[in-house]
């Protein structure tokens, strides 16, 4: 619809909106203007409707760095996600779509999954 691809999960706290095209300008219009995002999403999922909730916006789109963007592995090349995950030296470690190889699709969902994922490696060096 309006607000492209929107997703939750029973019991969690947080929505998750991908938008492209059309949709992701839809979505700027509306979080724009105060509550905007919240009336669309309301249409999306009605049982939101009248929540107060905190909206953190990611626009890929208006990043310069990320131009928008998103990786797929080209044919073959499934091997360097792990090469991607691994840490340095214990001190930099990596998270993203790329980064996810077999387990899930190289997508916004995965792409947190693997943030988690490096986040419990901090921790873990941090321990140490």
């Amino acid at each position: 619809g309006r607000l492209g691809f929107v997703s939750t999960t029973a019991g969690r706290p947080e929505v998750l909106v991908m938008a492209k095209g059309r949709a992701a300008a839809a979505a700027r219009s509306a979080w724009a203007e105060p509550g905007g995002l919240a009336a669309l999403l309301a249409r999306a999922l009605p049982w939101t409707k009248g929540l107060k909730a905190e909206v953190v916006v990611s626009d890929w789109g208006a990043d310069p760095w990320a131009g928008g963007a998103y990786t797929y592995p080209g044919v073959g090349t499934l091997w360097a996600s792990p090469a991607w995950a691994e840490p340095l030296g214990g001190t930099v470690f990596f998270a993203g779509e790329a980064t996810v190889g077999l387990s899930g699709p190289p997508m916004a969902h995965m792409a947190m999954a693997s943030g988690e994922r490096a986040a419990t490696e901090v921790i873990g060096a941090l321990e140490r």
